[in-house]
């Protein structure tokens, strides 16, 4: 795709007299062509409160122009203390919200005619959560019971923690606690019955709700940091796992139940890291070496590499991108060239984005005996990998974001038209499906194919399947049961065989899955271990009843991945391959070979490291994914934390943003945690910084320093915050469709100019978000210093230069919404070395914190709006111990019960956020903006904020 589409499409954003935003414009190309760019406005409304009451993406916005009966995507009433009474979606329905006085729910109603209650104790602590669906009864759905303080209890770090909560899925116990408040040992019992429960008062009657027996249970063990050494599963089977001083994973090792300690297999180890911690190489246990090679300009993965411990090459992907960060192609330089059916068939896939950067072209290779469906292809053997033939897909999308046509020109062509509701994000394949009846009043899809009913849960979690339905019979379905927090515990497939009802199912626990089928009597466990980029298996089947033909008991497969974590290659102890597959953009299996179809079946982690059901559903933690579809099968839970279309994968970027549990791309959760934690100190530093030389005797600033600290600016924006915001504004400078991309990739955008004194700007960004600091290299310590001057510009040259990179980074910096931090420590060791700088007045200067503090103060509002619908959405009581190197916080082992949500803040690892911190930095954030209003005051002629 040619660069020039992109030229003259950037992003306005127009704000009210309050300086609040309530538009954001971006612009259209497909293809270059002499006809104009389409404008598509993103439309915000607000009570006289500031607080955001409506939305419209640009679909329905251009229709309300016209009809003022079209509805908002998203509309917000609050309360007079600022909670969410009521919200509508036309995606998800209308939801209201009764609070207490303490903020707590006490119930909530929504547009299926469910209704939710909630039970506290004296603590506000929850212990019962009841629902009721409409033209039903009440029943209890869960109960917590919560330690006492008793010597027994205090012996294992358990006062005043849940001990006890029944859920959905059975009851969950937690024995004993560490110090640092992990769980030494757990135990998860399952219900007897497939049925939802109705959870009585009385403990023992609850037990006998449950399966017999004492239940699953998992012991770990943590080190004084907290760090997992070792997991014993709910069957005996033992993960261990080291560290280097700096807490970064060493080694993982296994040992299998019944083994003798000798018998410990090395699943991963000499992982050498970067200075950016990033893994540039690791050894598997298998023998298999993975090296990883990124730019030194932005820290992007450049190439991927497994070989064999014999040299042989089984990986060797080449990575192309484009300057923001799009992946423009992958090449596998392991495979080789083929010719089939006269086509020269590469092993390489590129790809196309229009300027809103969503991917509009695909092409690779496929099966040539691919089908058009949910199904995957048929198996090629290994010894046969001349089936291949070349593809080309494209993509075409409204201006809402749904996906409207894709053509497919391949082994088998084909166009896929979707038919998209006219108020709403709601659509179907054409002609399979009424849109008013495809989905429930919640925005739930209600078939997935014809014929193929699913039912959900009041939780608008996915409940059944049933891919055959039959008049007279029972029919086949698939039944999946979910713990309190929402994470899949209990697969069940029923199938019927000549009057015999067959069931299959799966069990989830830690480090663990029990696999049983009747059809064919098998017993089988699959430990899994993350062991790096190497994601191991292992298949164990009981002494008395062994593997199927031709497969070996306790069978270790090493997935090797991609940097989506697909599963692209499997391989056995001995590194031989057992199956490689590929993958088209939007998860559908391109190809697939292995060299026995019974191993082969055995797989089931493959797109983007999820299972894959056998209804053709991915399942990413709280949401599946329909890959034939390109989009997911219901609203996202988390609200609009990934922009207003609630429907909407990765914002159609494939193969760029990975969504990591089915909310949003790189779990925007985390890091808009991270953006209001770090907010206070960016904005404190400001105020200091931007007081020393507003107090200052000096009446003017260097301003070619000046465009240079813009521009650092403006990348730190799109650095720390290019996906934080996700909703407030179409792509801008500084992100990739709104994801997270590196400081470099925003000063590509920004015209650079060289000298930029030693500031602390990148550190910063560091700080700020694992996620973006990953994409940060040493290029930055280089390049951040004094030493490097303009030698190259003449007076004129570097004049321009200076003029449009203060432009445009101050523009950057108002569409992008984030704080901006000016480094002005440090800048006097550059001013001596500029003999021809323009000069800008302290009055100038206001004008641009004005601008930087609005900017601020809408990032900081429009995140704590997401942050406060995610609290409302996935907030869980949990036990949380308190720091113990902070003497104000820590008061001995006990632990006490926090509100907060589950998020992943790195590639493996999970943490809490509680809510209670970070409501304390969102309000030190707001007193640094009022400090820094107030400065304004102080110094502004005729400009005065209200404080």
């Amino acid at each position: 795709m040619s660069p020039t589409i992109h030229r003259h499409t950037p992003t306005v954003a127009a704000v009210d007299a309050r300086r609040l935003p309530v538009r954001a414009i971006a612009y259209y190309h497909r293809t270059l062509s002499k006809n104009p760019a389409q404008a598509r406005v993103n439309r915000q409304a607000y009570d006289g409160a500031g607080r955001v009451i409506a939305q419209w993406d640009p679909r329905l916005w251009a229709l309300a122009e016209t009809d003022a009966t079209v509805p908002a995507n998203q509309t917000s009433v609050y309360s007079l203390s600022g909670e969410i009474l009521a919200s509508t979606s036309v995606d998800a329905g209308w939801r209201v919200n009764l609070p207490t006085e303490s903020g707590r729910s006490l119930g909530s109603w929504d547009s299926r005619g469910s209704q939710s209650r909630f039970e506290y104790d004296a603590l506000l602590r929850p212990v019962a959560t009841f629902e009721q669906a409409a033209g039903e009864s009440e029943r209890c759905a869960e109960r917590l019971s919560y330690a006492d303080a008793s010597p027994a209890a205090a012996a294992s770090n358990l006062c005043g923690q849940l001990i006890r909560h029944d859920d959905p899925a059975g009851s969950h116990r937690v024995h004993e606690a560490s110090l640092s408040g992990g769980i030494l040992q757990q135990s998860r019992r399952f219900l007897s019955q497939d049925t939802l429960p109705d959870w009585p008062q009385a403990e023992s009657q609850r037990d006998e709700l449950l399966e017999p027996g004492g239940g699953a249970v998992t012991c770990q063990q943590y080190s004084a940091l907290g760090d997992p050494l070792q997991q014993t599963d709910a069957k005996g089977h033992r993960q261990r796992f080291a560290y280097t001083s700096a807490g970064q994973l060493h080694g993982t090792w296994l040992l299998l139940a019944g083994q003798a300690e000798s018998d410990e297999q090395v699943l991963l180890s000499a992982i050498r890291y970067n200075a950016f911690n990033q893994v540039e190489t690791e050894t598997a246990g298998n023998g298999v070496v993975t090296t990883t090679r990124y730019s030194p300009v932005d820290g992007r993965l450049e190439h991927l590499l497994a070989r064999k411990a014999d040299g042989t090459c089984l990986q060797d992907l080449t990575y192309t991108y484009d300057p923001v960060g799009n992946i423009l192609s992958i090449r596998d330089d392991a495979q080789l060239v083929r010719h089939f059916k006269n086509q020269r068939i590469e092993p390489v896939s590129t790809y196309c984005y229009d300027t809103l950067y969503q991917l509009i072209e695909a092409t690779g290779r496929e099966s040539a005996a691919v089908a058009q469906g949910i199904g995957l292809p048929k198996l090629q053997p290994t010894s046969d990998p001349n089936q291949f033939t070349n593809y080309t897909q494209t993509f075409s999308y409204d201006a809402g974001g749904n996906l409207t046509t894709q053509r497919h020109v391949g082994a088998q062509s084909y166009t896929r038209e979707m038919q998209v509701a006219a108020h709403s994000n709601r659509s179907v394949v054409k002609d399979e499906g009424d849109l008013a009846t495809a989905f429930d009043a919640n925005g739930n899809l209600q078939q997935l194919q014809p014929g193929q009913a699913l039912k959900w849960d009041l939780r608008n979690q996915l409940r059944q399947v049933t891919p055959v339905e039959r008049a007279e019979a029972a029919n086949d379905d698939e039944v999946y049961v979910y713990d309190g927090g929402g994470q899949r515990l209990r697969k069940i497939r029923s199938t019927q065989a000549r009057s015999v009802t067959h069931r299959a199912e799966v069990r989830y626990l830690p480090g663990l899955e029990l696999r049983t089928n009747t059809a064919t009597g098998e017993t089988l466990q699959v430990i899994s271990v993350s062991a790096g980029r190497s994601g191991v298996r292992v298949l164990h089947w009981e002494p008395d009843q062994g593997p199927p033909e031709g497969m070996d008991n306790n069978q270790l497969r090493y997935s090797l991945s991609d940097h989506l974590g697909s599963s692209t290659l499997e391989l056995d102890q001995q590194a031989r391959l057992i199956s490689q597959e590929g993958f088209y953009p939007y998860g559908g299996t391109a190809w697939w070979t292995g060299r026995n179809a019974t191993e082969a079946s055995y797989k089931t982690i493959r797109y983007s490291g999820k299972e894959r059901d056998a209804t053709g559903l991915y399942y990413y933690g709280f949401r599946y994914y329909a890959p034939w579809l390109n989009r997911w099968i219901n609203p996202d839970p988390a609200g609009d934390i990934d922009g207003l279309n609630l429907y909407r994968m990765v914002r159609n970027n494939p193969v760029t943003l990975k969504d990591a549990m089915g909310l949003s791309p790189d779990d925007e959760v985390y890091h808009k945690y991270e953006a209001i934690k770090k907010t206070s100190i960016i904005l404190y530093e400001t105020r200091q910084e931007a007081a020393q030389f507003l107090y200052s005797k000096k009446g003017t600033i260097t301003y070619g320093i000046f465009a240079a600290v813009v521009r650092e600016v403006a990348a730190d924006i799109g650095g720390i915050a290019g996906g934080m915001i996700g909703t407030l504004a179409a792509p801008g400078p500084g992100t990739v469709a709104g994801g997270l991309i590196g400081k470099e990739g925003t000063k590509k955008i920004i015209p650079p100019y060289n000298l930029v004194p030693d500031t602390a700007m990148s550190k910063k960004i560091e700080a700020a978000s694992q996620s973006t600091s990953q994409k940060i290299s040493s290029f930055l310590t280089h390049t951040f210093s004094v030493k490097n001057l303009v030698t190259t510009f003449t007076e004129k040259g570097a004049d321009k230069a200076l003029n449009y990179g203060l432009g445009f980074g101050v523009e950057a910096a108002a569409s992008t919404a984030m704080p901006v931090s000016v480094p002005f420590m440090g800048i006097s060791k550059g001013i001596k070395e500029l003999n021809h700088a323009k000069k800008i007045t302290k009055q100038d200067f206001i004008q641009e914190l004005i601008l930087a503090i609005d900017s601020a103060e809408a990032s900081i509002e429009k995140i704590n709006s997401d942050m406060s619908e995610g609290f409302k959405t996935h907030g869980r009581q949990f036990n949380y111990p308190g720091d113990p190197f902070n003497v104000n916080t820590w008061s001995g082992p006990s632990t006490t019960r926090e509100f907060g949500v589950r998020v992943k803040d790195g590639v493996h690892t999970k943490t809490w956020i509680r809510q209670s911190r970070y409501e304390h930095y969102y309000a030190k954030a707001k007193t640094e903006l009022a400090g820094l209003k107030a400065l304004v005051n102080t110094h502004s002629k005729g400009f005065t904020y209200k404080l």
